[in-house]
């Protein structure tokens, strides 16, 4: 197994205008190039990417399905951002609520240790 760092790539990195052409070729349906470059260039081509899975025909050729649009391949995108925001600020809430409930639990049944006190004997 080679190392992180002896890796060899097959494939070359493309510019931004290479993968929307490569898009094309796949049957994906880019009717505004300047503003999928727009669009590249702030998501980026990696989280674009599995957005792009439901479209495909083929997972092996990634070729599209007809009638497939850039904007459908945007719009699930944002959605998985949104879904992705709503559930992170749920689990926030529910962290914050089991601290509280814990945190609660603790002072009523061990006065003291919720602080990290440890019990200590009397000094005579």
């Amino acid at each position: 197994m080679q190392s992180a760092q002896h890796r060899t790539y097959a494939k070359p990195a493309l510019s931004h205008d290479e993968l929307i052409t490569l898009y094309e070729e796949r049957g994906l349906l880019v009717p505004d190039h300047d503003r999928a470059k727009r669009y590249l260039r702030r998501i980026g081509y990696y989280r674009l990417s599995p957005c792009t899975l439901p479209f495909q025909t083929s997972h092996q050729s990634h070729h599209f399905k007809k009638g497939t649009t850039f904007d459908d391949v945007l719009t699930l995108c944002i959605f998985d951002r949104e879904l992705r925001l709503l559930v992170m600020d749920a689990l926030e809430r529910l962290e914050v609520a089991v601290r509280s409930a814990l945190s609660d639990t603790m002072v009523e049944t061990a006065p003291g240790k919720a602080l990290g006190q440890r019990s200590r004997s009397p000094v005579p």
